[in-house]
């Protein structure tokens, strides 16, 4: 599962109420359940449900006793909506459609850009890398 882990010190309670309410919500992924289409530690941005019906392959937030999950919707039919992981073969028990907090309308990679931005020389040796160690070794055997 991909639990979530709540962003600045947010408590999960507090974006459940926040939810409950109609308010938006952004968390910060923990897990990779949901890989390759989101990673840990990527922020959601999420919606309360609303009216709109749910829609199959859509990524949802749900309450699962004390967790937080966030996994995409496989089925929904009378009021009960079955969700999986994208990395996952099973699918989740099925959940009432109370349980269901918001759906996923966002998301963004966090820190990765800023850090590949600031590695920028660091990549361009890294490729010249195997090639330099070879040349060392070459040069060390002969």
């Amino acid at each position: 599962m991909a639990p979530t882990r709540s962003d600045r010190g947010r408590s999960d309670r507090w974006i459940v109420a926040s939810l409950r309410a109609g308010q938006s919500a952004e968390l910060v992924l923990s897990g990779w359940s949901m890989a390759p289409a989101l990673r840990d530690g990527d922020v959601l941005s999420v919606e309360p449900v609303g009216s709109r019906p749910l829609a199959v392959g859509e990524v949802v937030l749900a309450e699962r006793g004390e967790r937080l999950v966030a996994h995409r919707v496989i089925s929904v039919a009378d009021g009960v909506v079955v969700t999986r992981g994208d990395a996952g073969s099973v699918d989740d028990p099925p959940l009432g459609s109370d349980e269901i907090l918001g759906r996923v309308t966002r998301h963004r990679r966090r820190a990765w850009s800023w850090l590949v931005g600031r590695l920028g020389p660091l990549r361009r040796l890294g490729r010249r890398l195997p090639v330099l160690l070879g040349v060392l070794l070459l040069n060390a055997l002969y």
